[in-house]
């Protein structure tokens, strides 16, 4: 064999045992995310006052969707008092999101020239991003505001899709 071979096998073995190192590391942080998740999970079944397995459906369901009456009642979450597009129980309010809240406002409300704009305008970057509540959504978005609000609350869990 030549040295060219051994060096390359030297390399080899010593790419190795660094791989095993790394995924000796990531075993261990996998572990200790499981665990924190694990902790988490057990603090909200004791405080909300639901089961596991109620708790595991709802959070299955609200990775692709905001929970909604419909799925608070599935998984048998029951709440003391149900307002128009809100629950209340066991010192949680629940609320859900319907379509996009808000919007990013049209060019035109930056400057009016942009009402009609042309490929020379572009890109068009403002130095402050404004917002504008859909039309479609009003309702709800003055119901999240008003729960948001409240003197009673202390902290808000999103729990909606990223989008």
């Amino acid at each position: 064999m030549s040295e060219k071979s051994d060096k390359l096998r030297a390399m080899l073995a010593k790419e190795k045992e660094r791989r095993i190192k790394l995924n000796n590391r990531i075993e261990i942080l996998e572990r200790r995310i499981q665990e924190e998740d694990s902790a988490e999970v057990n603090e909200m079944v004791r405080t909300a006052k639901v089961t596991p397995e109620q708790l595991a459906a709802l959070l299955r369901q609200s990775a692709t969707t905001t929970p909604n009456p419909a799925a608070l009642s599935a998984v048998g979450a029951t709440f003391e008092k149900e307002v128009d597009a809100d629950l209340e129980g066991n010192g949680y309010l629940v609320s859900w999101c319907v379509g996009h809240l808000v919007e990013l406002a049209p060019p035109n409300v930056y400057d009016a020239k942009y009402v009609k704009w042309s490929i020379a305008d572009l890109p068009i970057l403002p130095r402050q991003w404004q917002y504008l509540v859909s039309t479609s959504t009003k309702k709800q978005f003055g119901i999240l505001q008003k729960l948001m609000n409240r003197p009673d609350v202390d902290s808000i869990v999103c729990a909606t899709d990223a989008g």
